[in-house]
């Protein structure tokens, strides 16, 4: 496997949710600072080489399954190409 996009299900509705939402977003620098090569796409969207191994992306499943979002993950065998 050459890398992985992650892709955190954000929620749509609600203050309480929001709160949480930018809860999670602030954590994910300590994190994201563990793996430098993981590329933020967006706010919930990342791309992780996946070279050296799984922790990477194992580290920002685990924050999603602590803050209870959804995601979903497509492997890549090859590099992306951007157009």
């Amino acid at each position: 496997m050459h890398s992985a996009i992650l892709v955190i299900k954000k929620p749509v509705d609600a203050f309480q949710k929001e709160h949480v939402w930018r809860q999670f977003l602030a954590s994910l620098p300590e994190i994201l600072k563990r793996d430098v090569k993981t590329e933020i796409l967006s706010e919930n969207c990342f791309l992780i080489p996946l070279q050296s191994g799984l922790p990477g992306l194992a580290l920002l499943i685990r924050e999603c399954l602590e803050y209870g979002y959804p995601y979903k993950v497509t492997f890549f065998e090859k590099e992306l190409q951007w157009f």
